[in-house]
């Protein structure tokens, strides 16, 4: 799980560790044997005399006698997603966010940065046998670490980087329903500063509704244009508003094309706040190439994507 590789990444710097689980395991026997003191059962009297910090996941129940026992002393207390943003902030994180793949995923990127040479510190919720294990410290720049939506904790994390590969429906202890996870989602892609980068899979409904707001934003701040998130007024129909900053430009050019490249349609015309696209579905998606024009010299360009 996190909070074991959270452990051992702690231990590899030079960190005094202690926990408890609720079982044994093969996984807290090598913890062991790197220098935790580790419990089985949890108590008051695990806590150590001396300690800085507690640390504890989003599973655990405010009554754990543990979780008391260090509140009342006046510890410091952390959930792991806070934790694990302490972290990433004095690196460039990566964060893998989604409802499925995540540590795969986690794992390809961590992995793909060590074979370049780029020596990764990373932390993924599942034990890696090419990576010698869920989590390592390493003196390159990047931290990699799976960003979980449970307990919206992934909006803990402040990434330079960051992927959604998906959204689906999960979590009903934590979210009524599949808006309020779309929303959560949304909040993570807005945590991703204006030079960062967001990765995420356009050929997904959900994954393109948590985005758009952040797409337009950054187009926006590219181009000059002030642009309106996408309306669906149909399947077969929508609608993109491009406003130029402080002018009134002479016309707007949208030029649509398919997923793979190929162009299926073209609108133009001086009605610049707003442009209709009526030329049947798209399927799954479409890029959009949008030009404006003011005056003979000044052309406003973006690329960004559209799902009906």
């Amino acid at each position: 799980s996190g909070m074991r590789a959270l452990a051992r990444q702690l231990l590899d710097l030079g960190a005094t560790v202690s926990g408890s689980d609720s079982v044994p395991s093969a996984t807290l026997e090598k913890l062991s044997a790197r220098g935790a003191a580790v419990h089985v059962g949890q108590q008051a009297e695990n806590l150590p005399e001396e300690l800085d910090l507690v640390v504890y996941s989003a599973a655990i129940r405010e009554a754990n006698p543990e979780l008391l026992a260090a509140r009342k002393r006046g510890c410091e207390v952390l959930k792991y997603s806070q934790m694990l943003g302490r972290l990433m902030s004095h690196r460039c994180g990566i964060a893998v966010a989604g409802t499925h793949g995540k540590s795969t995923t986690t794992a390809m990127v961590a992995y793909a940065l060590s074979t370049a040479g780029r020596d990764p510190s990373f932390i993924v919720g599942a034990t890696v046998p090419q990576l010698g294990g869920p989590s390592g410290v390493g003196a390159g720049p990047h931290f990699v670490a799976e960003a979980c939506e449970y307990d919206r904790s992934f909006l803990n994390l402040s990434p330079a980087l960051a992927a959604i590969l998906n959204i689906e429906e999960d979590h009903p202890d934590c979210y009524p329903d599949l808006d309020s996870i779309i929303e959560a989602f949304r909040a993570f892609a807005a945590k991703v500063p204006p030079h960062g980068v967001l990765v995420a899979n356009g050929e997904q409904r959900e994954t393109a509704e948590a985005t758009a707001e952040v797409v337009a934003a950054e187009l926006s701040d590219v181009t000059g244009i002030s642009v309106s998130p996408i309306v669906f007024s149909t399947s077969t129909e929508f609608k993109i508003q491009a406003v130029p900053e402080g002018a009134v430009a002479d016309s707007i050019t949208v030029t649509i094309y398919d997923l793979l490249g190929k162009k299926v349609g073209e609108v133009s015309g001086s009605d610049t706040d707003r442009v209709t696209w009526t030329g049947g579905s798209l399927g799954n998606g479409a890029y959009i190439y949008v030009a404006v024009v003011e005056g003979a010299d000044k052309v406003w360009t973006f690329r960004g994507f559209v799902y009906i």
